[in-house]
């Protein structure tokens, strides 16, 4: 399997893993007093999260794996907000979240060929 894609599919089970534990620690902090039990999901949850991400740095280095983490979390977690807590978006949001798709399909672009490649495809081109 490509590590990218493998990456991929990591950091998307560390986001589900992130947003549920958000997700309890939210649903406990919006009472008056923050249940316990809310608090402890949410730490058990980011504990599972470390152990998944020090598995996928065998497959890729952290600023890929710390970008790909970003966007897939800012697009769920603005996703969650707007929809189960009726937090407002806009359109800088959206245009927000237009770009780190973006950057996340320029990195995996970037992935699918060397420096060197790369080079020579900007001489070949613009030289």
């Amino acid at each position: 399997m490509n590590g990218w894609f493998f990456a991929l599919s990591m950091v998307i089970l560390i986001a589900i893993v992130e947003m549920t534990s958000q997700f309890m620690m939210k649903k406990g902090a919006i009472n008056k007093h923050i249940e316990t039990k809310y608090l402890l999901y949410g730490i058990i949850g980011y504990l599972l999260i470390a152990y998944i991400l020090w598995i996928t740095f065998e497959y890729r280095g952290m600023g890929e794996i710390n970008l790909m983490w970003n966007v897939v979390t800012t697009i769920s977690s603005a996703y969650i907000g707007y929809h189960y807590f009726k937090e407002r978006t806009n359109n800088y949001t959206l245009y927000a979240i237009l770009f780190a798709v973006l950057a996340l399909y320029f990195n995996y672009m970037a992935s699918q060929s060397t420096l060197k490649e790369r080079i020579s495809h900007f001489n070949e081109v613009f030289i």
